[in-house]
């Protein structure tokens, strides 16, 4: 992880690799923009991200079925909302330029539902799985 998203681990690897990966796409998109890219390089980053929110969502909501964390359909709700907003960003850049203010939308929205939301059903899988461990 980038030193600057240290701070945001929550102790379960592969979802703090996906989440690296998340800042990674967002920060892609906002260069792109930055640069006056092409559409299709846009789109194309857009595209990327849309594919690793799914990806990611279904792993995390995965693990909140799994460990049984009682909050799971607000969190999937919350995150429904935002992968249709990355959806309406990338059919967007199909006709029209993305304006700057998108990818860090993006950023924002990540950065403070990671640090509440994931946080907390983070807390509560590392917990569960504690409790199993040691029954063993």
């Amino acid at each position: 992880m980038k030193p600057q998203l240290e701070s945001y681990r929550l102790g379960i690897d592969d979802i703090d690799s996906q989440h690296y990966a998340l800042f990674e796409t967002i920060d892609n998109l906002d260069v792109s923009v930055a640069n006056g890219d092409c559409w299709l390089v846009v789109h194309t980053t857009m595209a990327e991200l849309e594919r690793r929110v799914k990806e990611h969502f279904s792993v995390e909501e995965s693990l909140m079925r799994i460990c049984h964390y009682p909050h799971v359909q607000q969190h999937i709700d919350e995150h429904a909302v935002f992968a249709d907003t990355v959806q309406q960003i990338k059919q967007q850049s199909l006709t029209e330029d993305i304006p700057r203010e998108a990818s860090q939308f993006l950023r924002d929205w990540l950065t403070q539902h990671l640090l509440t939301e994931d946080r907390k059903y983070a807390e509560h899988f590392l917990a569960v799985s504690e409790r199993f461990l040691l029954a063993f």
